[in-house]
């Protein structure tokens, strides 16, 4: 009785783990890899003795709440998997109870192919991307083969969620437009509280600021002119790309543009409003078209400029105030004029003050900025921009070097940029910081021959 017991015992593990062999791992292999490329979770559940949710949800590439430009990028590298059953792989386990072989997968290799931080626009960009790539990842995948019962089972599917890194995947897709642009400006123009303002202007020159990523994008837009009794909307498309701003220019026969309100609007072709702005034209006999020259006081044209004969400057609607070292003495608007330096002329309408020592071995000066906090995205890319700027123009004739430093006030800590350049015969130092508080922003430029002098300036800013 006892022997009929062993041996029905011995039948039974015989039926429900018997041994396997090479031509059952290879067709086992083969269909496992081609439930795995069709993502088909339900038939490959039926390959294994465990079932592995993290898989099932894996394969269906909806992790964490794609949008449709997401998940049309993880289906379209989904669909470039393929696989291969690595023959030669093959290794019978201990007994022939068990064998491993391995499954080569490839899909593409979208890291090389997608640039980090880059911003895509439309799906057809990242599609463009990743159809100029030549590259694919290759992941040889081992896996575990039983005979259960006469089927051959997978023991390890959860290995297979390595061939799915891209489950969750990203794309760095663009905001709607409007998330990417700041007020509009117009060039020359003066602040005069809320309003900008033209004297005698010749033209109307707006922009439309881009804030940082707008760069990346496409713009195609058209502009409209408003002014009391008449509109200008010819509509006339314009298309830029690779610009931190979008801009429009009108002109007319006369002399000056009339006196009055203008207000310039940019749409998008689908007639989406980007931003609009207004500016009030004022003629004046007294004053003439700006050109770098003549006899017009910055102080005429722009009513926030300062020149303090005791040297302190209160930087308005902040707490800061900066002592100038006693060499360094502020100019009027006519002096400053007088100096002849173009680079004066962009800042022209917000520059807030301007100094120099005798020889111009140093000049401190400051512009005010419209973008709001010292330490705002906006600040800092105009700053990194001017020194990108600054280093082109002279490492073209001089070894450059660009360097950052910090310098702490009232608590807030300022980035300061440098730019050394290095003729052989001397060196001149050009410094940026924007200070100011959370509501107001300067931008502080210290430009010095031989020595750096913006620690002194900077030790001489103190906060009331």
């Amino acid at each position: 009785m006892l022997m009929t017991v062993v041996t029905v015992t011995g039948s039974l593990c015989s039926c429900s783990n018997s041994k396997i062999n090479e031509k059952e791992v290879f067709d086992a292999a083969d269909e496992l890899g081609k439930y795995i490329v069709k993502r088909d979770y339900y038939k490959i559940d039926k390959l294994t003795s465990d079932s592995c949710e993290r898989l099932d949800n894996m394969m269906t590439l909806n992790a964490d709440d794609p949008t449709d430009g997401d998940r049309d990028v993880r289906h379209l590298i989904a669909d470039s998997l393929d696989y291969t059953v690595d023959k030669d792989s093959f290794q019978l386990g201990e007994g022939g109870r068990y064998a491993t072989v391995d499954i080569v997968f490839e899909y593409l290799d979208y890291e090389s192919a997608i640039p980090e931080g880059k911003v895509y626009q439309f799906y057809s960009q990242v599609e463009d991307d990743l159809g100029a790539s030549c590259g694919y990842v290759e992941d040889a995948v081992t896996f575990i083969f039983e005979k259960h019962d006469g089927q051959v089972i997978c023991k390890n599917i959860t290995d297979i969620c390595r061939v799915f890194p891209y489950y969750d995947l990203k794309i760095n897709f663009a905001l709607p437009l409007e998330e990417y642009v700041n007020g509009v400006t117009f060039e020359g123009a003066v602040r005069q509280g809320t309003e900008q303002c033209l004297f005698n202007a010749d033209c109307i020159e707006a922009r439309l600021d881009l804030k940082p990523g707008g760069e990346q994008l496409v713009w195609d837009y058209y502009t409209i002119l408003e002014w009391d009794g008449g509109i200008c909307d010819d509509k006339t498309p314009q298309t830029v790309r690779n610009s931190t701003y979008l801009s429009c220019t009108y002109t007319q026969e006369l002399d000056y543009v009339s006196e009055g309100e203008y207000t310039v609007s940019f749409y998008t072709l689908d007639d989406q409003l980007l931003g609009s702005g207004t500016v009030n034209v004022v003629i004046s006999s007294n004053l003439s078209p700006w050109s770098g020259s003549g006899d017009i006081y910055i102080d005429d044209l722009n009513p926030s400029y300062i020149c303090p004969e005791d040297g302190v400057i209160e930087f308005t609607d902040t707490d800061l105030v900066l002592d100038l070292p006693d060499d360094i003495v502020c100019l009027d608007g006519y002096d400053v004029l007088e100096l002849g330096v173009p680079m004066y002329d962009d800042i022209l309408s917000s520059i807030y003050f301007f100094a120099t020592t005798d020889e111009r071995m140093a000049d401190v000066y400051a512009e005010q900025l419209s973008y709001g906090a010292y330490d705002c995205d906006e600040c800092l890319y105009y700053v990194d921009t001017l020194v990108d700027e600054m280093y082109d123009i002279y490492s073209t004739d001089a070894d450059c070097e660009v360097s950052t430093s910090e310098y702490t006030i009232a608590g807030r800590t300022y980035t300061i940029h440098t730019v050394t350049v290095d003729f052989g015969y001397g060196v001149l130092y050009l410094n940026y910081v924007v200070i100011g508080d959370e509501d107001t922003s300067y931008l502080l430029r210290v430009y010095s021959v031989y020595d750096n002098r913006i620690e002194e300036i900077m030790d001489a800013i103190s906060a009331n």
